[in-house]
């Protein structure tokens, strides 16, 4: 391969698309749809009536908290017994310390799911209270062993019988999981597609073959592919930033938590460790990686055989099904870590969705490594299978291409 050149494709197809009215119609449309969305369920939660019961010699007060009604009552009483007193409370907060009074645990009994915005208040006053009688700043808490300086327990009042409402520490993140799920459903067909028309177009245009003629069709393959990847990134960074400028601009930035998906455990709390947190991330990006790679070299195969003679939607639709298919499996049963949803993490074609699905309901580490490789084998292959086929497929311009033609070319 000869970078300079797929660096000029590069550079060729980021500064096309970035002039283009598609861009401009992305970047603006999608933040405003999410300021939209926050402005229609910004007032949308009333105030929690919530007990508080406090065990300790630590001040703490909710006092300023606008989401949080609070009702002191008697700490001796049982937790019957303060909702029997209390019959309009929502939920109940008990602190206490641990044994040596090195750790205070924060118990929440709830009768009904909560926003996040609830818990966030809750968790910021208890730690601001906790690091006033410390004597040390909420950070330092935070950063300096968390599990070992606090605990934030919730519990539903009564106890709720569906095992599927439970307090695993995965299904935490159920809400990040789904937005992680749809951003790369998102990215990978978004970006697969503009190199299909792309592609498409210059072929339709012959400019495609004025290209091979100068250039080898691996570098202008591998051009195009990293351009589009590229450009999803950039469209990431400025949604990330527009969305920021919309929220702080024209909203009160803490009612943000309260604009959340709403999952089977869209009131847990979010709080995720900082090793959890990169982990997560790590596997996003290369679920991210390798299925846009993956389906970006499938699409550009579909690209390069279009003609008024070939059925390109036939090919486009067995493409585009398993993912769709998978999206709609995994959101069905989410948080449920069955053999459908452990068989499609490892299919390569379905495990960037499935994967990530898996990840809010408890996989163990070398499950996510072998998953990923799978995924990344299968990547380099359908690269190398777009790049051998790109020629012919061009070539034949007005030649009737099927899946047994595709074959025989990459035969030879």
């Amino acid at each position: 391969m000869k970078f300079n050149v797929i660096q000029r494709i590069i550079k060729f197809e980021v500064v096309r698309y970035l002039k283009s009215r598609t861009f401009l119609y992305c970047s603006l449309l999608f933040p405003i749809f999410v300021g939209f969305l926050f402005f229609v369920n910004a007032d949308q939660h009333q105030p929690v009536s919530l007990i508080v019961q406090n065990n300790t010699e630590i001040a703490f007060s909710l006092d300023g908290c606008d989401n949080i009604i609070p009702i002191v009552t008697d700490s001796k009483m049982s937790v019957d017994e303060a909702f029997a007193s209390n019959d309009n409370s929502q939920a109940l907060l008990q602190l206490s310390f641990a044994s040596n009074k090195k750790k205070l645990n924060a118990t929440i009994y709830k009768k009904q799911k909560f926003p996040l915005e609830f818990y966030s208040t809750l968790r910021e006053q208890i730690i601001k209270a906790y690091g006033d009688y410390l004597h040390e700043d909420s950070l330092s808490i935070m950063m300096n062993d968390a599990e070992s300086s606090y605990s934030f327990e919730q519990k539903f009042y009564p106890e709720n019988p569906d095992p599927e409402i439970g307090q695993s520490s995965a299904s935490k993140y159920a809400d990040l999981t789904m937005a992680a799920i749809m951003l790369i459903y998102f990215i990978v067909f978004q970006f697969s597609n503009n190199i299909m028309k792309s592609i498409s177009i210059e072929k339709q245009n012959k400019i495609s073959e004025i290209l091979l003629s100068s250039v080898h069709p691996k570098n202008i393959v591998f051009g195009k592919i990293i351009s589009g990847y590229i450009l999803a990134l950039i469209q990431i960074v400025v949604w990330g930033m527009l969305i920021y400028f919309i929220i702080n601009t024209f909203f009160d930035v803490s009612k943000l938590a309260s604009l959340s998906i709403q999952s089977s455990n869209s009131d847990a709390v979010p709080l995720m460790p900082a090793n959890e947190l990169l982990s997560f991330f790590f596997v996003f990006l290369m679920c991210v990686t390798g299925g846009y790679f993956m389906y970006s070299s499938l699409f550009a195969i579909i690209g390069s055989i279009s003609n008024e003679n070939t059925d390109t939607q036939k090919f486009s639709f067995i493409l585009t099904m398993p993912l769709i298919i998978t999206l709609v499996y995994v959101t069905q049963h989410f948080q449920s870590n069955n053999s459908v949803v452990i068989f499609l993490s490892y299919f390569p074609i379905t495990s960037p969705i499935a994967l990530m699905a898996r990840m809010v309901s408890g996989i163990s580490t070398w499950e996510i490594l072998l998953s990923l490789l799978i995924l990344f084998i299968s990547m380099i292959v359908c690269v190398r299978l777009s790049s051998s086929l790109y020629r012919n497929t061009i070539i034949a311009d007005k030649e009737k291409i099927t899946i047994k033609k595709l074959l025989v070319w990459l035969r030879q």
